[in-house]
């Protein structure tokens, strides 16, 4: 009887403490990664949502790269009529807000952004294999959902 009480209060402690760990809206329960672990990597943003509406890419291909060191590059590579395909580079330094539910952006000077731009981006969901990103720019609720390159 006393090891069946002993497992049951370990069983809801185990409960009770599991679901403090999640700490993003889409995000596992628990990991044993770092959070600056599950982001550097290369991402590719699979799909765009403005407002809750999908964003066709028609061919553009949007990368994310976390480094370890707290610097980073976005690739914005855009198919034009012709055939061709621009790219835009901006490369950014990275860091996470005190709490670690949002990513801030950095941006140098680069194709898109001006030296000392940021971008603050909600982590909706950060996992090894999957993150969500929401930017919220002016009206628009911006959404990516990103996948491992």
């Amino acid at each position: 009887m006393k090891t069946k009480k002993l497992l049951l209060l370990s069983a809801l402690a185990l409960l009770l403490v599991g679901t403090g760990c999640k700490k993003y809206e889409n995000g596992p329960m628990i990991s044993f990664h770092s959070k600056k672990g599950r982001v550097v990597n290369n991402w590719k943003v699979i799909t765009y949502k403005i407002n809750g509406q999908d964003e066709s890419l028609d061919g553009e291909e949007i990368l994310f790269d976390f480094n370890e060191d707290y610097t980073g590059k976005l690739t914005d590579k855009v198919p034009d009529e012709d055939g061709d395909v621009d790219v835009y580079e901006d490369t950014f330094k990275w860091n996470f807000n005190g709490d670690k539910t949002k990513l801030i952006l950095t941006y140098n000077d680069g194709d898109t952004y001006d030296s000392g731009d940021k971008e603050e981006y909600t982590i909706l969901e950060l996992r090894e294999s999957s993150m969500q990103l929401r930017l919220i720019d002016g009206n628009d609720r911006e959404d990516y959902y990103l996948i491992p390159q």
